[in-house]
């Protein structure tokens, strides 16, 4: 189940305490099935999370926090 942003980094709002909640409930998805996660959902969550933490603003200004 994969809710992707399709974000750019540095543009667009800050991620919501929901949207961190829900990334996080699915880090747990995934941890829980182990390696028999499906590596397409695995591929999917990766990306979300680098979506996530690309809205997250750095502390100097520049674009996300990664």
């Amino acid at each position: 189940m994969s809710t992707q942003r399709n974000h750019q980094q540095g543009s667009g709002p800050t991620p919501s305490i929901r949207e961190i909640a829900d990334l996080t409930a699915r880090l747990r998805t995934l941890t829980a099935a182990g390696r028999a996660v499906d590596p397409a959902e695995r591929a999917a969550f990766l990306t979300d999370k680098t979506a996530l933490l690309d809205g997250i603003p750095h502390p100097d200004g520049s674009g996300g926090a990664r």
